[in-house]
């Protein structure tokens, strides 16, 4: 895919940088800021998850004769519930923007986290996304996947990832 030529800002990269809660995302946010300099457009992702007000409804102990399908485990999310972790999302954005001193709109999404990073590149027409690289074993990334090899895999514009 060839850089953004469209806008007010054709002769700037367009950078996206991926960002959770780890020290990753802070030395992915660095790098790109040392590669990309002051010329580049950042924008900070970070994905949150949509907890429901009150994630049981049990309350208390069922007996074991009751059918447990009569009981739903977790209550229905909200449109509230869906603003609120696009909030804080945005804000966890804000947060790693001011600790790598970068000058980055915060963008906070929800629900899968590759798919959401992989969205907002396309609706940003991105140029280049950047994601930290997580050291886990082979049984975490089992269970837990990816994400960083995940957005790899399906992003339409080139992805750098940091160690």
């Amino acid at each position: 895919m060839k850089p953004n030529t469209e806008g007010n800002d054709n002769t700037m990269t367009r950078v996206l940088i991926a960002a959770d809660e780890s020290s990753a995302s802070l030395d992915a946010a660095r790098t790109a800021h040392s590669l990309f300099g002051d010329e580049a457009h950042y924008w900070i992702v970070h994905v949150g998850q949509v907890l429901s007000g009150s994630d049981m409804m049990w309350g208390a102990a069922y007996p074991v004769t009751m059918p447990i399908v009569a009981y739903p485990l977790v209550s229905p999310i909200t449109a509230e519930d869906r603003v609120r972790a696009v909030d804080e999302a945005t804000s966890e954005a804000v947060e790693l923007a001011d600790q790598a001193d970068l000058p980055a709109q915060p963008v906070g999404a929800v629900g899968d986290p590759a798919t959401a990073i992989l969205q907002v590149a396309e609706a940003k027409r991105i140029d280049v996304i950047v994601v930290g690289s997580h050291e886990r074993s082979w049984l975490d990334r089992l269970f837990h996947g990816s994400v960083a090899a995940d957005v790899v895999r399906k992003a339409a514009v080139p992805v750098l990832v940091v160690k």
